[in-house]
């Protein structure tokens, strides 16, 4: 991938995004009856799972690394977030989103 389009993320800082649906012919509307699931892989290969909470609007969710990510590796990290449909066992992944780690100064 191109470094350019990775997104910065210095270790030690609270890892915490919030992601929403947009509106898409065909997309779900909302996440009642999903279950979402997300990890980081940082460069050394370690897997960090990610905390998912569903937001009161149940359009959107917040991502969170529960723990220190002062121990994260610089280099390439990576997540995709899983949904799976309750009533029927769908599963669909998101597209991978690409991070690069870089050492805190502070």
């Amino acid at each position: 991938m191109d470094e350019t389009k990775k997104l910065p993320f210095k270790n030690g800082a609270t890892f915490q995004f919030t992601f929403a649906i947009r509106g898409q012919k065909n997309a779900i509307h909302n996440f009642a009856g999903i279950t979402i699931s997300s990890s980081v892989k940082t460069a050394d290969g370690a897997i960090w799972p990610l905390d998912i909470v569903i937001l009161d609007d149940n359009r959107s969710f917040r991502a969170t690394y529960l723990g220190s990510t002062k121990g994260w590796p610089q280099g390439d990290a990576s997540m995709d977030i899983k949904f799976v449909r309750q009533s029927d066992g769908l599963i669909q992944y998101s597209n991978t989103l690409e991070y690069k780690v870089y050492k805190s100064i502070t």
